[in-house]
């Protein structure tokens, strides 16, 4: 009996952050994440061609199902001629 009662107090007792500490806390690291994202997206595009030559480009590969020979796959209306 005196277990479970030690059990209940043990919980009552725990502390919880306050909703303002918490965003005190969570608000800088995701303001750093973002502004890394930001950063690593702009230096991988702006050295696009030297990371093609080092880790290599890739090749497009268009697949088509089974089964959709028949579908319209006319999305887009593109004139590539110039002017």
């Amino acid at each position: 009996m005196n277990q479970d009662t030690n059990r209940n107090t043990n919980r009552e007792t725990k502390l919880k952050m306050s909703p303002r500490k918490y965003r005190a806390i969570l608000m800088p690291c995701m303001a750093l994440f973002l502004v890394l994202a930001v950063v690593v997206t702009y230096v991988t595009n702006y050295f696009t061609p030297s990371l093609d030559a080092f880790l290599g480009k890739g090749s497009r590969t268009v697949s088509t199902p089974r089964g959709t020979s028949g579908w319209d796959r006319d999305f887009y209306s593109f004139n590539s001629s110039s002017r």
